[in-house]
This record gives C-alpha cells, structure tokens and sequence, in this order.
C-alpha cells in the first residue's frame, strides 16, 4: 500500500531519520537532513513502510535560479530508489506534490538533457519545457542557447 508522505521542515526540528533511504551513507543522509533545515518542503512515497521516492520542493529565497518568481518553487531533487524506477512511483508522488499546492504560483524542475525517464516523467504530469538553465555566476538563468540542462515548468 502507498502512502505519500510531507514533511515541512522548521530550523532545527528535522528528524533525519524519517527521510534516510535506509543503507545510504551517512554523508547522503546528513545532506538530505541539512536540505531539511533550510526550508525544503520534503515529500516522500512509502510503499509497505520504506520510503521508495522523494521529491524536495524549494522557495527560491537564495535567488539561485534567477527564472524564478517570488512565488515560485522548484523540485530539487526528486529520486526514487534504483530497484523501484520505471513503476510510475516518481509520477505519482510529482502528482500529489502539485495537488497539495504548497502556495507556489508557478513550480518548477531542471533535469539533465540525458535523463529521459525524468524527461517522460515531468512531461506526464503536465510540466513544459520552457527553455535551458544556463549558469552565470552563482545564478541559473532561462536561455534558449542549448546547455545539458532542459527547465520545466508546470
């Protein structure tokens, strides 16, 4: 049974536990609890008790993406464990995310140009590809100019 599970993080009151894919390393689940810290709304597919997917959807308070509005969020990263892939569990978790609306006017996802999975993915839950992040400084700008990263938007 799949269960879709949200966690809105608050400084310093993340469980780490919660979201550790179980057999990751320890610096893989210190990263995940410190993107929990920072304000990541984390969302999570169990299937049977064990977290299978997870997608982190981010404010864009750091101005990281420059194409982003202020109202504006971005899935960074979404993942599904290697022996669950091409079930549609990615899908259905992308699907609950933007059903539950987490205030954003407009969401976003930058995905390798490589990654077709991802690719299909974001395109059936109703994402376009509206253009390619090309990085200038600290920033990603929209650009048309081809680079390995496709942005979509929902």
């Amino acid at each position: 049974m799949e269960e879709v599970i949200k966690y809105q993080s608050r400084l310093f009151k993340a469980d780490p536990s919660e979201f550790s894919e179980g057999g990751g390393t320890l610096s893989i689940n210190i990263r995940r609890f410190f993107r929990a810290i920072r304000g990541y709304t984390i969302y999570g597919l169990k299937l049977n008790g064990e977290i299978i997917a997870t997608a982190y959807i981010k404010r864009n308070y750091l101005h990281k993406y420059a194409f982003l509005g202020k109202k504006d969020s971005i899935i960074n990263p979404y993942q599904t464990k290697s022996a669950y892939r091409n079930r549609g569990y990615a899908k259905q978790l992308l699907k609950e995310v933007i059903k539950d609306n987490g205030e954003w006017e407009h969401l976003y996802a930058v995905v390798r140009c490589d990654n077709l999975p991802s690719i299909k993915c974001l395109e059936s839950i109703g994402m376009k590809n509206v253009g390619y992040a090309k990085k200038q400084l600290w920033s990603y700008y929209l650009s048309k100019d081809k680079t390995q990263l496709l942005v979509f938007k929902y």
